[in-house]
């Protein structure tokens, strides 16, 4: 079941040292490649197709500034007087907060200005955005603002609050990640524009929260009467995965600026108005063609950056999060595939091996994809190429280790090899080196046996009459103890025929063929009766223009008439060798006599031929051969028999070949004769 101690203390080592090296050198010590949040992206998108990305809250509205409402104001830059209107009409309608993705970095015009700044102050929860150049510090902890890009300072004064917009793209120029704090000069935090909003909601700030960098940010909502606190997950800078909770065009709902100016203006439909802005959170956006406050995110590309800000405070109101799985995890799934592997390399026979290291990729992907769907990341290029490392240094072993052992096993088999390659070249010298051709017959025979040696057989005996008895059989089995039987079964045959036909008036074919019957009966050992043989004798009379055949459990005796054509098999009645007193199997024992023109032929053949397989294990038939053997029975009978062994490879095409192949054939030449 297992291999050798030596092969197991082996592989086991060299498990080991896989392991080890993967663990300090592929499994992700808290950092990701590029080319795991692009697999990650893949099934995000397809996780949303099929509706299992995260919750999504109905309080979260787009006001957008589009093309429509810069040719609807007839304006290239939008007047504050139009965010004053819409501030005033959100106030009047009840927005829960308002968060501007614009920044106000210049002024307009003093009463514009003022205008706008009195609209933000009569609404009470307005939050303006503050864009900064971020520099990551060399230890766990927010990025420091190294620069500062913010609105006019009488505008900010009047707001209810201010929040960062710093979301750098990662290195491939996607947007997944938004950093929640930024440290500013003064060592004050600022939050992340979406995050002040929501902590403003629950009455928190920055001061209130619990940040354990490199893993979670606890805000406290049980404070603000919540079932539980809420755990953000976030790297060791304060980066949270944005859980975008579909497609630009579908996330939430929006409506364009002037479009809701319209509507405050029309009596009939302000009702319409308060149940789209009621309770609900708004982000302010340009979504124009041209804008530069565009990119790509996991999902698509080319889309709002205001996108980003509702992806995050839609997860802080449904609290849906991603958790990058750690260190632990992805060591604990690569240790139990690589224990795995070990185990089954132990295994004597490798299909386990090969089984197991490639059936874990699939489950791998499907455990990935199951576990998006809880909201927990993996690292599935790292954890993959670790895995890959193991299983290619665990086959290495594995092979290097067959490969040893196949070489002892030959230099064992050296002696054997040799002992089979005696046997058969002592197999090939019991078989007729010629075959007794002449001007009236010619003759051709091949064996090829499916091992070293086998247990097909063919003779060609010249009598001094001048008759030939070819013979063709098959000892049941193959290899070694088929091989002995039939050198028995071939030197009893040629004393046999030889001694029978010394006076041909007195003995017949049929006589000589039950005298060797019993010869192989008693021979043979209480073991050896599980032997018997299969044979076919064709007694060819040359002079008589005459054939007997007699047919002991063969195939049958196929012969080609030149004259009509035609191709015909012979079956006469018969019983194997070797098995049945002869007494018995005599009055089943046919003798079957024709007569042979000029041009015909004769052909027999073991079921070797017939059931050659091919890489489908379908047989050659006899329905082939017998195609073939009429197609070219008008040549040479070396010639057919070439180009039956030609078309046998062809049909195999290289698949093992199982049993002894034995082909004879015969042909009369030119002499004429009448037939019977």
């Amino acid at each position: 079941m297992f291999k050798t101690d030596r092969d197991r203390r082996f592989l086991g080592v060299l498990g080991a040292l896989l392991i080890a090296v993967g663990i300090f050198l592929f499994v992700p010590h808290g950092g990701w490649h590029s080319f795991d949040f692009r697999f990650i992206d893949i099934i995000y998108r397809q996780a949303l197709r099929y509706g299992q990305g995260p919750g999504v809250s109905r309080d979260i509205l787009y006001v957008t500034v589009t093309d429509e409402t810069y040719n609807q104001f007839n304006e290239s830059a939008l007047d504050r007087k139009h965010i004053a209107d819409l501030n005033r009409v959100l106030t009047r309608y009840q927005a829960r907060a308002v968060a501007y993705d614009l920044i106000f970095a210049r002024k307009q015009d003093p009463e514009t200005d003022t205008e706008l700044a009195m609209a933000f102050a009569e609404n009470g929860h307005v939050f303006l955005p503050v864009g900064f150049e971020l520099k990551l510090p060399d230890k766990p902890g927010a990025p420091r603002a190294e620069r500062t890009y913010a609105s006019l300072h009488q505008l900010l004064k009047r707001v209810s609050g201010i929040g960062h917009v710093g979301a750098p793209s990662d290195s491939d120029g996607v947007y997944r990640h938004f950093y929640l704090l930024v440290r500013t000069a003064d060592g004050a935090y600022t939050a992340a524009l979406p995050f002040a909003m929501y902590l403003s909601e629950l009455g928190l700030d920055v001061g209130d929260l619990e940040i354990n960098w490199g893993r979670h940010i606890r805000v406290p909502t049980q404070k603000t009467g919540a079932d539980k606190d809420l755990f953000i997950p976030i790297d060791e800078h304060g980066a949270v995965y944005i859980p975008f909770a579909d497609f630009w065009a579908t996330d939430f709902e929006k409506i364009s600026l002037h479009r809701i100016l319209e509507t405050a203006e029309d009596p009939d439909m302000q009702g319409n108005l308060l149940s789209l802005i009621e309770g609900r959170f708004i982000l302010v956006g340009d979504v124009s063609t041209g804008i530069a406050d565009a990119g790509a995110t996991p999902l698509e590309n080319n889309v709002p950056l205001v996108a980003l800000h509702a992806a995050l405070l839609n997860g802080l109101l449904t609290d849906t999060f991603f958790l990058k799985r750690g260190f632990v995890a992805h060591t604990i799934v690569f240790g139990a595939y690589a224990l795995l592997l070990c185990c089954a390399a132990l295994l004597r026979r490798n299909r386990f091996f090969y089984i197991i290291g490639f059936l874990f990729y699939p489950l791998l992907l499907a455990g990935v994809y199951m576990e998006f769907t809880q909201q927990h990341l993996w690292s599935v290029s790292s954890l993959g190429l670790t895995m890959s490392f193991v299983f290619i240094g665990m086959s290495a072993g594995v092979n290097y280790r067959g490969y040893l052992e196949n070489l002892r096993v030959e230099r064992q088999n050296e002696p054997l090899m040799r002992d089979l390659e005696i046997a058969h070249n002592i197999q090939a010298s019991i078989l007729p080196s010629e075959l007794p051709a002449s001007e009236k017959l010619e003759f051709a025979a091949t064996t090829q046996p499916a091992r070293f040696v086998g247990g097909d057989f063919y003779d060609a005996i010249r009598f001094p009459d001048g008759r030939v008895c070819m013979v063709l059989g098959d000892v049941t089995g193959k290899g070694i103890p088929a091989a002995l039987y039939m050198s028995g079964v071939v030197n009893s045959l040629r004393s046999v025929l030889t001694v029978h036909f010394q006076d041909p008036r007195e003995h017949s074919l049929r006589e000589a063929v039950l005298v060797l019957n019993e010869i192989l009966r008693h021979g043979a050992s209480v073991r050896e009766r599980t032997f018997f043989a299969t044979t076919c004798f064709v007694l060819l009379d040359p002079d008589r223009s005459r054939a007997e055949i007699i047919r002991c459990g063969h195939e049958a005796a196929l012969v080609f008439r030149a004259s009509e054509g035609t191709l015909r098999g012979y079956t006469p009645s018969g019983f194997v060798l070797g098995v049945m007193p002869s007494k018995m199997i005599a009055p089943r024992l046919e003798v079957l006599q024709i007569a042979f023109e000029p041009g015909d032929r004769i052909f027999l053949f073991s079921d070797g031929v017939s059931e050659a397989v091919d890489p489908d294990r379908k047989f050659y038939t006899q329905e082939k051969l017998e195609e073939l053997l009429l197609r070219e029975a008008r040549q040479p009978v070396d010639t057919i028999q070439d180009r039956l062994l030609a078309d046998l490879r062809r049909h195999s095409a290289g698949s093992p070949q199982y049993d002894d192949i034995t082909f004879m054939a015969a042909g009369f030449r030119s002499v004429r004769f009448s037939g019977v």
